[in-house]
């Protein structure tokens, strides 16, 4: 995979706001860039020592955020991303003060990190089992107000109210009802979001909120216009669930929609009320190749350096414990390979495979990479990336460094445990 060159136009809008075009291969990508923001660019090789490293630069992650943020602000929609991506109560600090509603969140002991944190908290998944729900909410006492859960089938609703039930401090739990718009993973059909929808509004002591999606076909799509086509079809769905619920008189305030992918690529808000992208934060190769940003902005970056060198391959110290096998989200095609590797002279090489703790770069008949050398790598997917490490080395904007750890480290599982 080459990068292509761009060139930039920009000018000022009324609002301060400097509006960048960034032309490429006669695709065009529009981004709201703040006039006092810079990248960093490839200065993280000169500070790392040692490898394989996970780097974050603080110009780019700022930038992201936001950029998001201007994004919820302009279309007047909330703004609560997903931290499993990056799983930091420090980026999550940051997303709140540009402006997020609150986090969402995968399990529960993630969710916890964030709930004990002061967050209001979505957890976008649908816990079934009666001892871990139980569990959960009763370490959540005294945070219910900033809880939101989750449904997607009746057997779902009928556990969390027992649960909800037999704890008599939880007066009434609000509730989120997932509807499956073409990723055919979780999500109630949208041709049964009316009974279900019913099924929720019964229990007393549960509060229906709203319905919730996530078009995670995005990922095997092509090319923007692709992921713009995938939002679209997402909304117009949507649409006609809440629409079909209202005609029922069953009130539905929250129309909330998530992926980094159709986030980037939307053109029309309408009816959405929140929109939920996790990966935004630190971008990666899957964005990249489908036009939909560019390299400046990627935040995220593994740090490897070369340690065997053969006719063939150069071998780096990153293999799929630091960078992962996930060739793409949701088990799509992603880039065809496992991440680009980038020199410090902007020579660019494919990762082509890996080891547990190697990583295979093949090499071109001609090539300058010597053992010892230290490459950047773009992963093709960030968050299982940190999802590896407890912590990554911030770049600041004047070249400090720092350690933030990653807080909910671990958290994708419950502990260990066996009946007594």
């Amino acid at each position: 995979m080459q990068f292509m060159r761009a060139r930039a136009t920009a000018r000022l809008t009324r609002d301060g706001i400097k509006k960048v075009v960034i032309a490429h291969d006669k695709r065009f990508f529009s981004v709201d860039a703040f006039a006092s923001r810079k990248w960093s660019g490839l200065t993280c090789l000169d500070v790392v020592e040692e490898t394989p490293a996970v780097v974050l630069d603080e110009n780019a992650l700022i930038g992201n955020v936001e950029y998001m943020q201007h994004v919820a602000d302009k279309h007047q929609v909330s703004l609560r991303p997903h931290v499993k991506t990056h799983k930091c109560t420090k980026i999550a600090n940051l997303q709140r003060e540009h402006g997020a509603r609150g986090v969402t969140c995968s399990k529960p002991d993630e969710a916890l990190v964030f709930l004990q944190a002061g967050f209001d908290t979505l957890v976008a998944y649908p816990i079934i089992n009666k001892c871990t729900l139980q569990k959960f909410l009763e370490r959540a006492e005294g945070r219910y107000d900033k809880l939101t859960l989750m449904v997607d089938s009746a057997q779902g609703v009928e556990v969390l109210f027992n649960v909800v039930n037999s704890l008599p401090r939880v007066e009434k739990l609000n509730v989120y009802m997932k509807v499956n718009v073409g990723l055919n993973r979780c999500g109630v059909q949208p041709d049964g979001a009316l009974q279900l929808a019913k099924e929720i509004v019964a229990r007393d002591k549960l509060s229906f909120q709203g319905i919730m999606s996530h078009a995670g076909q995005a990922y095997g799509a092509s090319s923007k216009r692709d992921c713009e086509r995938i939002a679209r079809e997402e909304s117009e769905l949507m649409k006609t669930v809440r629409d079909t619920l209202r005609d029922a008189g069953i009130s539905c305030n929250q129309v909330s929609v998530g992926c980094t992918l159709t986030e980037l690529a939307r053109e029309e808000f309408g009816h959405i009320t929140e929109i939920r992208p996790g990966n935004y934060v630190f971008m990666d190769a899957t964005p990249l190749t489908k036009g939909l940003i560019t390299p400046e902005q990627v935040s995220l970056y593994v740090v490897a350096s070369v340690i065997s060198v053969n006719n063939q391959y150069a071998i780096i110290d990153a293999g799929s414990k630091v960078l992962s096998s996930d060739a793409g989200a949701h088990g799509s095609a992603g880039t065809g390979n496992y991440g680009t590797a980038r020199t410090c002279s902007d020579s660019m090489y494919q990762i082509e495979k890996l080891s547990e703790e190697h990583g295979w770069i093949k090499l071109p008949r001609s090539h300058d990479l010597e053992i010892g050398d230290k490459v950047q790598i773009i992963p093709n997917h960030s968050c299982p990336v940190v999802n590896l490490t407890n912590s990554v080395l911030l770049l600041g904007k004047d070249r400090a460094c720092e350690t933030w750890e990653i807080d909910a480290f671990n958290k994708s599982h419950p502990r260990i445990k066996y009946a007594q």
